[in-house]
């Protein structure tokens, strides 16, 4: 598989193109569901692969890498299973028609702190392990991109005013 592609400029990356296999799961014991879609797989799209009823192929967006989430790609390659984050979405269009689809990916990143972003804000997120190669990749892109952190100024204890004078209860 290609490796994604990063430049050092913090704006962000031309896009991996990928594409996700779903695998349809039968669900015993539930009155509600005889099924759930789980992600199996990743691949690059237009890369030919084999679906079946019970494997869906879906297109996902492009996987980007942006200067400013360093860190985050960092904390995930450098984690015991590196990971790849994806938010999906129900595909409602689909659903209201009666069929039974996989979810849409909605996004797809590399970093941590954008995954926690994504799960504070309620949305589905699922994770699949970092192809093979792709690792020293994006922890170079990473590396590349850190920004130490910035020094706080220390607070000033009283106004700018020039009264320098201890006040009680301070």
């Amino acid at each position: 598989m290609t490796e994604p592609r990063g430049e050092d400029t913090g704006k962000g990356t031309d896009g991996l193109a990928l594409a996700v296999l779903f695998a349809r799961t039968p669900v015993e014991g539930n009155r509600w569901i005889d099924h759930r879609w789980e992600m199996v797989g990743l691949t690059l799209a237009g890369a030919e692969t084999t679906a079946t009823a019970d494997h869906v192929l879906r297109s996902s967006p492009p996987l980007e890498l942006h200067g400013d989430e360093a860190e985050g790609y960092l904390q995930n390659v450098l984690a015991d299973e590196p990971s790849i984050f994806f938010m999906l979405r129900p595909d409602e269009a689909a659903e209201a028609a009666g069929e039974s689809v996989p979810p849409l990916v909605a996004a797809v990143s590399a970093s941590f702190h954008e995954a926690a972003r994504w799960l504070d804000g309620g949305a589905t997120v699922e994770r699949l392990p970092l192809p093979a190669g792709w690792k020293e990749a994006i922890e170079g892109y990473g590396r590349a991109n850190l920004k130490p952190p910035e020094e706080k100024r220390p607070k000033r204890r009283y106004a700018a005013s020039g009264d320098r004078h201890e006040r009680p209860g301070h």
